[in-house]
């Protein structure tokens, strides 16, 4: 497959051979306000469903990452751009950052799985978001789900860590 990439600032377009295994990020910034900016701008209160769209937004993001066997350290405020509308305000997010990005590499000798030592390292991932979730609970300690957020926060803080895909689950859970 080929993909063509397009940058509107200088009107230049790329064209990448993309193979099933690749990984590909490319994004247009929506916006150039960050979950630190708007914290700061909002006196650090945030409305309950922004802190859903913010944290199934992030989540996403690091379950896609995961999947394709990348390692994100800079999941920070200053790196989670907030994506807005008119009518709704924050309705998701955009994950930056990316220029601190790890690929873990499969082990030639077990195919295509991941050594227990690049397994660990994928489980940052989590630990960020776990990370995430702990400032955003502290920025909003009167959500009505407090304690169930709190459930992911530690599990992903723990020794035994879910993985991106069960926490993508557990927050859709908690959307209905």
């Amino acid at each position: 497959d080929k993909v063509r990439v397009e940058n509107i600032e200088s009107l230049k377009t790329i064209k990448l051979e993309v193979e099933n295994d690749d990984c590909l990020i490319c994004y247009e910034l929506p916006s150039k306000q960050t979950l630190d900016v708007f914290l700061k701008l909002n006196n650090q209160e945030i409305a309950e469903e922004k802190v859903y769209y913010i944290l199934n937004g992030l989540i996403r993001a690091i379950h896609y990452l995961s999947s394709k066997k990348v390692v994100l350290r800079s999941v920070l405020p200053e790196n989670i751009i907030l994506v807005e509308s008119p009518q709704l305000g924050v309705v998701t997010t955009v994950l930056g950052g990316l220029h601190k990005a790890k690929f873990v590499s499969s082990s030639s000798e077990e195919g295509n799985e991941l050594s227990e030592e690049n397994l660990k390292e994928l489980e940052v991932n989590v630990m960020t978001f776990g990370n995430m979730t702990k400032m955003l609970l502290a920025v909003c300690p009167a959500l009505d789900k407090y304690q169930e957020l709190v459930d992911i926060m530690v599990s992903c803080l723990s020794d035994c860590k879910p993985t991106a895909s069960d926490l993508v689950e557990q927050l859709a859970l908690m959307d209905r």
